[in-house]
């Protein structure tokens, strides 16, 4: 395998593209040669991204993907700028901490929206250029929740991060024919403002006391896997949940 992970001139679809696990990923593969289509809601924080990614062809489109048009649009307007889509990496997600007593309709609704149903109709909408192409690479972001079933009022998290899992598999069945591969990586703890902003530094210490390597996973470590998964070395690798935790959880 090169050291590029064979993504020069790929095209490649990066959402929570703004910050985090999406903008390691966005300035992993923008280094390795990748043309990125960044998308987050957050528009000006995605712009200032994607404007200091190395190369040039990048895009920097803000949607709010939890409506279905919307993942459509971004899809038609990168094959517009590229006439392409090689690869889909699905980051975009929320967190709200209820105690279960508190959960209502309307907070179910913005977690499934958002953590679930985003990444179905994505995974969907960009499925048709690459079965077009007979080649891609769609990589969905879940959690250790989806195995855990989560803990300190996650508990609708974990469910939309279950829900994920179960979406990879049956994405991964539907397009394996087509040279389409669909993997999830669960991260445990990652160095990002995700858990800074919900996560006291007792409850972080608390796990990483508990993981064998005894730390954070910074999020490139995880940009990394990101782009083995996307490259032609992990062409058989489908329907995989990758969990990257630091031996928090061994299964």
């Amino acid at each position: 395998m090169s050291t590029d992970f064979g993504l020069p001139g790929r095209v490649a679809i990066i959402t929570g593209a703004a910050r985090g696990l999406g903008a390691a990923t966005a300035e992993l593969f923008a280094r390795f040669g990748a043309h990125v289509v960044g998308c987050d809601i957050d528009g000006d924080e995605l712009e200032k991204t994607v404007s200091g990614l190395e190369g040039e062809g990048h895009l920097a489109l803000a949607f709010d993907l939890s409506q279905p048009e919307n993942c459509e649009s971004l899809v038609a307007q990168t094959l517009e700028r590229h006439g392409r889509l090689d690869i889909l990496v699905n980051v975009a997600g929320i967190i709200e901490r209820i105690e279960l007593d508190e959960v209502d309709e309307a907070a179910w609704a913005r977690t499934m929206d958002v953590n679930v149903k985003s990444q179905f109709f994505l995974c969907r909408a960009a499925s048709e250029p690459m079965k077009k192409a007979h080649w891609g690479r769609i990589v969905n972001f879940t959690s250790q929740a989806a195995h855990t079933g989560g803990f300190y009022g996650t508990s609708v998290y974990a469910v939309s991060k279950g829900g994920v899992v179960s979406l990879t598999k049956n994405f991964a069945r539907l397009l394996g024919p087509d040279n389409i591969t669909v993997n999830a990586i669960a991260p445990a703890l990652v160095d990002t403002r995700m858990v800074s902003g919900n996560m006291t530094e007792e409850a972080i210490d608390n796990v990483t006391s508990a993981m064998p390597i005894g730390r954070m996973t910074d999020a490139a470590e995880i940009a990394m896997s990101v782009a083995f998964l996307a490259s032609e070395s992990a062409a058989t690798i489908t329907g995989h949940t990758l969990d990257i935790n630091g031996g928090l959880l061994m299964r």
